[in-house]
């Protein structure tokens, strides 16, 4: 019976462990979901040239790709 007991504590102990994690990664998941909300601009995947206003919803050009001025390099 004792096989059975070390047993019975090892699982108790991975199931304490098992919560731990999942509450930690809620914790993370919901900080995520957060930052997308808190986000205002959005990039496009197929198009880095451009990115649109949240707010507005307008869309503006992208001005890392564009060379507006002379000292600016990309």
């Amino acid at each position: 019976m004792s096989g059975l007991s070390e047993l019975t504590t090892q699982r108790d102990n991975v199931m304490t462990e098992l919560a731990e994690i999942e509450a930690i990664s809620d914790e993370g998941r919901n900080r995520i979901l957060e930052a997308i909300n808190a986000q205002i601009w959005y990039f496009f995947k197929n198009n880095k040239y451009i990115l649109m206003d949240k707010m507005t919803g307008l869309l503006w050009a992208n001005l890392d790709y564009f060379n507006y001025r002379k000292w600016q390099t990309r």
